[in-house]
């Protein structure tokens, strides 16, 4: 699609189809631990002529091309730049791009501390981000001194209940810190092979849940995809249930809109079946 726009000189259109798709990248290359970028990576990223492309288009192609280092300076730099008012950092979504990185990819909560105090004592930051600033500071010292087990699904178990504890209504980004640290965790745990029966059910509903706070809007299908992969995983079992009121609640939202809810006859199917394997009345 992106080729064939391009060669009709429908550059805009070319354009969105290509954020697409480094989108889609950014999400599945930003979930686990990586020791250093990679130099395929950054092969690529150079063939595309990125000098040509906005700032902001860039940096997403970093992260996407896993240009992690790179991409971590490049949203400091933006940080730092008078030129851009605070809230169209926040805005485009690079703060918590910037934790994604932080935290997930390098584990390293006291490099954002560093960046955000810093951030929050140079810049007059409206009110609002003011405050989620804080909170999240507060969030990354407990997280850099968090003593737990090593066990992942014990930690996110136990950082899920300070990300409710924090969370005043579902789209408060609040606990996003520990959200990214709970889907951090549990993605490496689910890779790692560790986890079996209804342990790795839990720890697809605790993803589901972490990923409804913390992912892009962008991309709206992993917390569903999740949650459906936790009632698969141990049908019948309560975190299979738990999994699937969220869902449930999440899908009928989706299709509700001032003139009632439709929902499409495949989607009804779809959750007749799972309600079916979770135990649980079909909707």
């Amino acid at each position: 699609e992106i080729s064939v726009r391009f060669r009709e000189g429908r550059g805009e259109e070319a354009r969105y189809f290509l954020n697409e798709l480094v989108d889609t990248c950014v999400g599945c290359h930003s979930r686990l631990p990586a020791p250093s970028s990679s130099a395929l990576g950054e092969t690529l990223y150079d063939a595309v002529d990125a000098d040509h492309l906005p700032r902001t288009e860039r940096i997403r192609l970093r992260i996407a091309t896993r240009q992690f280092d790179q991409a971590l300076e490049d949203i400091e730099d933006l940080l730092r730049d008078d030129m851009v008012h605070p809230a169209q950092v926040d805005l485009g979504g690079f703060l918590e791009d910037y934790l994604r990185l932080a935290i997930r990819v390098r584990t390293n909560p006291k490099r954002a501390i560093a960046t955000l105090s810093d951030w929050q004592m140079k810049r007059d930051l409206p009110a609002y981000l003011d405050d989620l600033v804080s909170t999240w500071l507060v969030s990354l010292n407990e997280l850099s001194s968090f003593d737990a087990p090593g066990d992942e699904l014990v930690m996110a178990r136990e950082l899920t209940q300070k990300a409710r504890l924090l969370r005043r209504f579902p789209s408060d980004r609040r606990s996003v810190v520990f959200d990214l640290a709970v889907s951090g965790l549990l993605h490496s745990g689910l890779a790692s092979g560790g986890l079996e029966g209804v342990e790795r059910a839990e720890a697809y509903y605790l993803l589901g849940l972490a990923e409804l706070h913390a992912a892009h809007l962008e991309w709206p299908a992993a917390p569903e995809s999740y949650l459906e992969a936790a009632i698969r995983e141990a049908p019948g079992s309560e975190p299979a249930r738990e999994a699937y009121l969220l869902l449930e609640e999440e899908i009928v939202a989706g299709h509700t809109g001032s003139g009632g809810t439709h929902l499409p006859e495949a989607v009804e199917g779809w959750l007749s079946e799972l309600a079916a394997l979770a135990g649980l009345s079909s909707p």
